[in-house]
């Protein structure tokens, strides 16, 4: 809880912060992104087909490495400290080192993952880095299931289409004129907790015990996808 806040204190001091240095950030407005550049020796232009090449690689990369991680020693640790403080404490893990390691690791992720954005839009400003980004991410993390590189790609996946869904939800049912912001809120704040309450391991995680079900059928029981599965998750 502590890290939350402290967290989401932190974001709004990196906002002001780039409000009042507008000199150089560019301010609320911003600036504009250049996509033509050249990453070692490989100049990449503004074409579509180029570009979406370009990104797919790196994501394809970003999964290979976090998978990677997740089952080296230091995931482990990870995963220790995700469970229990106190427990890795005693095991040995030097929680300091970790949690520091933990931060810069997804620190350089998302920055890759927002010059990325920045790029794709042609632009960037602190309004691209609302509120509303953290709520994607996390209806991302809960729909996809958590803990899980895979469950990470089917959220993305989800959150990226459900605007459009949301979009025809809305005019369908509501009255002409509603703010989709409005709607999408209340959308996203169901979805999470529909999943939370009926299905907290996600997608990816109802998958996996569907499928150690079926491995074993008919020679199995209700309790033997999801003892399966927890073997597995990740």
């Amino acid at each position: 809880m502590y890290l939350a806040i402290m967290t989401m204190g932190f974001t709004y001091i990196i906002d002001e912060t780039i409000r009042f240095f507008r000199e150089w950030t560019g301010g609320v407005e911003g600036f504009l992104v250049s996509r033509s550049f050249e990453v070692a020796g490989f100049k990449l232009s503004s074409g579509e087909a180029e570009f979406f090449y370009f990104v797919y690689s790196i994501v394809l990369v970003v999964v290979m490495f976090s998978r990677f991680l997740l089952h080296s020693k230091l995931g482990r640790a990870f995963t220790s400290i995700r469970d229990s403080d106190t427990a890795a404490e005693v095991s040995g893990v030097n929680l300091l080192l970790y949690k520091v390691l933990a931060f810069a690791i997804s620190s350089f992720i998302a920055s890759l993952a927002g010059g990325l954005m920045a790029i794709t839009i042609g632009t960037i400003s602190p309004e691209d880095f609302n509120i509303m980004l953290s709520i994607n991410y996390l209806v991302m993390l809960v729909v996809g299931g958590m803990g899980s590189v895979y469950g990470a790609v089917i959220g993305a996946g989800f959150i990226v289409f459900l605007p459009e869904g949301i979009t025809a939800l809305r005019d369908a049912f509501l009255p002409p004129g509603t703010d989709v912001a409005v709607v999408q809120y209340l959308v996203y704040g169901l979805i999470i907790l529909v999943f939370i309450v009926f299905e907290p391991y996600g997608i990816y995680g109802r998958w996996l015990v569907i499928k150690a079900y079926f491995k074993r059928f008919p020679f199995n029981d209700r309790r033997v996808g999801r003892v399966a599965w927890i073997r597995r998750w990740r």
